[in-house]
This record gives structure tokens, C-alpha cells and sequence, in this order.
């Protein structure tokens, strides 16, 4: 409470100085914030990829002959899939499905075409992702077995097929191919690009798109147990890599390993089909200018926790005339600051939030060469920005801050010569 008053005193005293430090925390703090946001954006769990901490991705291959003169990568069929990813250890559940989704015109018989982006996918689809149905359920593994033509619509679309009818039941044409509808859920984000879709419909490998042994349209994702160890899951894959090299060194090639499967962090800086993801380097650069952005405003700051500072030199003096310890001031100063520190950092808090979800669309590509055409302007939802991680980040920085900018000052004003100082004061 001696704090808060003090705090609040030296507000009084000395505003300018006062507010120009919060407000130059605050700008800090909102660039640190508006990036760690938009990274966070490609990895923190949100409906219906709620457990993204728990998802692996095998999107690619990659087969080069021995002597380098040719190399392939793409999706994969669904025999490599079998070959390198399937009954891995440590994962519950699988989905393979086109990885991307296709836009189709879409409409019901008689109706005006509407443009909607179609995903295929198989039935476990549906239990690696968390969707909210409003009406029906989704296709099941017997019906994408069977090749039926069922599809999952999104609110939007069902709104604009149906105009405002409930579509569960009835027919529509996808491509110009009927389809009956099973089921409809909420709308999904663009941002998450491993769910997103307008429509759902059955994946089933098409014979005329396996271009060769290895190569097909598929991408799979695999959902891991509860504490499943993925370094252990990626040395189970690299061991199968070896075993398939073994067959493919008779025709001349090889089959490159590039780290998969993948976390959604090593998904976030978009690896490609034939390189390895610079996870760790993306991440040393991101804290590197994080790094920058407090260093830069604490030199200034530390000017102005100086300059208010000396304005109180006196009481400083006073108070180790009848015996505080430099420690116990020095703690003191710094938590005095930190307060300051903190109103500066939660203004740039808001202020971050409010630009990612209003404005950031003008300035940030979230999503980057695969990004759908529907999702060109999309921002991501406040639920996608805040977390108590975030807010860890929040305190953690200005704690940085506070440190950077008043350690060195408060430890000197704490070892000033009392004599001196209420000298001074006279």
C-alpha cells in the first residue's frame, strides 16, 4: 500500500515524466505484443483445432535419385502413408485427407452457383477436430468407405443454399454432383488452415491422382496420447525412412527425411516439401528481436527513471541517515517502477488486441501461399489472441523492462552518501 502511494505521489509530482514512461512502455509493449500475437496465431488452440499441442502433420515427400539428378516431392498416397506414419506409437487417432481445400462451384437444384471451398476428408476427421454441429452429424467411416456422396456444410453456406432453411437431409450439387447433406456446423476460420473448409466431403484416394508409387493427394494428420513423446514418435519415422531407402536404393533413389512429422509450430514457418523446417532458428531470431524491442526503449527509460531519481536524492538520504538498507531501497525502486511499468504494459496489451483484431489484416499476411481466397481479409478471433500464456509473456516483459531500465539507476540512488544528500537538499 506504501507503494501505491508513493507511486501515486510521484504521478503528481512529476506528470510528464511520469506519463511518458507509461506511454513509452506502453508502445514497447505493443510491438512485442502484436508479434508474439501473430505468431501465436499458427499454434495456440482454438475451436475447432483445439488441440494443436497435440497434433502431428505429415503433409510431404520428398524422393530424389542417388546421384541427384532428379528429385520429386508432394503430397503423399495412401500406401506411404501406411508405410511410414501408420500405428506409430504414442498416436490415437489419424486423419488423412487433400491437406487443402478446392473452391467449387456449389449450389441445389434449380438455385444460383455459389462459390465454396471444398475439403475431403475421411471420418476421423471429425474426432481430431473439435466442429460444433448445429444440425445432423458428420459422415462416418463405412459411408467414405463406400464412396457415398454426403457432405458437411457450414452455417454460411447452409444459409446461403437454404436461405434460412435447415439443409440436414437434403440434396445438393457440389462440382455439378449431387450430394446429400448429413450435417451442418459452425463456421470455421481460414486461419485454420488444417480444418478449414466451407464444405466437407469424403476423402477417398483417387486412382488418377496417384502419379506415382510414392505420390498421391493426401496429407495426414495424427493425434497424440496424453504425454506421447514426439522426439521418440520422429525417431520411429526415421527408422521407417531407412527401412523404405533400403527398397528404393534398387531403383537408384532415395527417400529424404526432413524431420516430420510435424508440430503445428514446424507447420507455422511453412517447411515445404523438400527442406527441413528452421523451427529452432525461427525461434531464435523471433526472441532475438523481442530481445531488441526491450532493450532499445530501456535505455530511455533508464533517462527517465534517472531524472526522477534525482528529485529524490534527499529522501534517499534521510532514509539511510536512520538506517534502511540499500538493499531494501533499491527493491523498493524497482517495485515502484515496476508498477509504472506494468499500467504501461497492459495499455499496450489492449493495444495490441485491438489492432490485431481490427487492423492487422492490412498489415499481416497470416495466410501466407496457402491461404483461400475466402479468407483474404480474415483477422483472427480474440479467443485465438488471449491466454494466460500471453499474459505471462505480458508481465515476464515488463518485469524485463522494469529491470533493464531502473536496476542501475535505483542501485546507485541507493548508495548515495546520506551527509551528502540532505547536504544537498539545503
Amino acid at each position: 500500500m506504501n507503494i501505491l502511494k508513493q507511486v501515486w505521489y510521484e504521478m503528481r509530482q512529476q506528470p510528464l515524466v511520469t506519463w511518458v514512461t507509461v506511454s513509452g512502455t506502453a508502445i514497447s509493449i505493443f510491438l512485442i505484443m502484436v508479434l508474439y500475437m501473430v505468431g501465436k496465431v499458427d499454434t495456440v488452440g482454438a475451436a475447432p483445432e483445439v488441440n494443436r499441442d497435440r497434433t502431428l502433420y505429415a503433409p510431404y515427400l520428398h524422393v530424389r535419385s542417388l546421384d541427384g539428378s532428379t528429385e520429386t516431392s508432394g503430397s503423399l498416397n495412401t500406401e506411404m502413408m501406411e508405410k511410414l506414419y501408420k500405428g506409430l506409437p504414442g498416436v490415437k487417432l489419424y486423419s488423412a485427407g487433400n491437406g487443402w481445400s478446392g473452391r467449387q462451384d456449389v449450389n441445389v437444384k434449380g438455385g444460383e452457383l455459389y462459390g465454396a471451398e471444398v475439403k475431403h476428408v475421411d471420418a476421423g476427421f471429425w474426432k481430431i477436430y473439435s466442429f460444433d454441429f448445429t444440425s445432423g452429424r458428420p459422415f462416418t467411416a463405412s459411408q467414405v468407405k463406400a464412396d457415398m456422396k454426403v457432405a458437411v456444410l457450414t452455417e454460411k453456406v447452409a444459409r446461403e443454399l437454404g436461405k434460412g432453411a435447415d439443409m440436414t437431409g437434403r440434396e445438393v450439387l457440389i462440382g455439378h454432383v449431387p450430394y446429400r447433406v448429413a450435417g451442418v456446423v459452425k463456421n470455421t476460420s481460414p486461419l485454420l488452415k488444417n480444418s478449414f473448409g466451407d464444405i466437407y466431403v469424403p476423402y477417398v484416394e483417387d486412382p488418377n491422382q496417384i502419379w506415382s508409387t510414392y505420390f498421391g493427394q493426401g496429407q495426414l494428420a495424427m493425434l497424440l496420447d496424453d504425454g506421447a513423446d514426439v522426439a521418440a514418435i520422429k525417431a520411429e519415422v526415421k527408422r521407417r525412412y531407412d527401412v523404405l531407402n533400403d527398397q528404393l536404393k534398387k531403383e537408384g533413389k532415395e527417400a529424404v527425411y526432413h524431420q516430420s512429422p510435424f508440430t503445428a509450430e514446424d507447420m507455422a514457418f511453412e517447411p515445404g516439401s523438400n527442406n527441413d523446417p528452421d523451427t529452432e532458428g525461427a525461434r531464435h531470431r523471433r526472441w532475438m528481436l523481442y530481445g531488441l524491442l526491450l532493450l532499445v526503449p530501456a535505455i530511455n527509460l533508464g533517462g527517465m527513471t534517472r531524472s526522477r531519481l534525482k528529485k529524490r536524492v534527499s529522501e534517499i538520504g534521510v532514509r539511510r541517515a536512520y538506517g534502511a538498507k540499500r538493499t531494501g531501497i533499491a527493491t523498493e525502486l524497482v517495485g515502484e517502477n515496476f508498477l509504472l511499468t506494468l499500467a504501461g504494459g497492459v495499455i499496450g496489451l489492449l493495444l495490441s488486441v485491438v489492432f490485431i483484431t481490427a487492423f492487422s489484416h492490412l498489415f499481416v499476411d497470416y495466410l501466407g501461399w496457402s491461404g483461400s481466397e475466402s479468407g483474404v481479409n480474415e483477422t483472427p478471433a480474440f479467443t485465438m489472441l488471449f491466454s494466460w500464456g500471453m499474459f505471462g509473456m505480458l508481465v515476464a516483459s515488463c518485469f524485463v523492462l522494469n529491470l533493464l531500465s531502473t536496476g542501475i539507476p535505483a542501485w546507485k540512488a541507493s548508495r548515495v552518501n546520506p551527509a551528502e544528500a540532505i547536504a544537498e537538499r539545503r
